[in-house]
């Protein structure tokens, strides 16, 4: 079913266009806590990263995703992605009337982005990548 989501944006008039081959790396699930639940008591963030990597597999990562498992669960945490010199934010907390549970956020691996430190709960999430022949 990811990949199907995957391809379906990909191949439309505004998707990526990406030459996709499939999931060569199985999904990560991801636990984000607020300090006052960490147990060494660190904010649950990650910082400014790109997805594509040295090594065969993940210099083939193409589109990255992250799906919400719990967007209403949590305070802060936001995906936030570089574009040119602003930072784009995908509010995925309470902030939002509609409920985002499952959504799934799509972006090309050699964006720039991370997730902002969550103030309140836990946040979890499951990203991975898909895959095709290497950009270079």
């Amino acid at each position: 079913r990811v990949l199907g989501n995957i391809n379906g944006f990909n191949t439309r008039k505004d998707g990526y266009g990406f030459q996709i081959a499939g999931l060569a790396e199985p999904p990560n699930m991801m636990r984000y806590c607020a300090p006052n639940i960490d147990k060494h008591g660190k904010p649950g963030k990650y910082d400014w990263h790109i997805d594509v990597g040295p090594g065969p597999v993940p210099s083939m990562r193409k589109l990255s995703y992250s799906v919400l498992l719990n967007p209403n669960d949590y305070e802060g945490g936001h995906f936030i992605s570089k574009v040119g010199r602003e930072d784009v934010a995908f509010e995925s907390t309470g902030d939002t009337e509609q409920d985002l549970t499952g959504v799934m956020i799509l972006f090309p691996s050699y964006i720039l982005h991370r997730v902002a430190e969550v103030t309140k709960g836990t946040r979890y999430s499951l990203v991975g990548w898909a895959h095709g022949n290497s950009f270079i």
